[in-house]
């Protein structure tokens, strides 16, 4: 399971620094800076979001 979410996490740490730049680049160009900062603010409080809800389960000692 551990590999299975390590897999996840770098898969979404990369997709991220691959298609951000590409995202704030169409955001600028489509309006104003301050615009694009609101957006990019936006899609942050979306992932801190579902962060905290994750349910964390509890630790199965062997």
């Amino acid at each position: 399971m551990r590999g299975i979410a390590v897999s996840v996490y770098t898969f979404i740490l990369f997709a991220g620094t691959s298609f951000g730049p590409i995202i704030s680049l169409y955001f600028m160009k489509s309006g104003s800076y301050m615009i694009t900062f609101i957006l990019l603010a936006m899609i942050m409080c979306v992932g801190l979001l579902a962060a905290c809800l994750i349910n964390r389960e509890e630790a199965v000692e062997w």
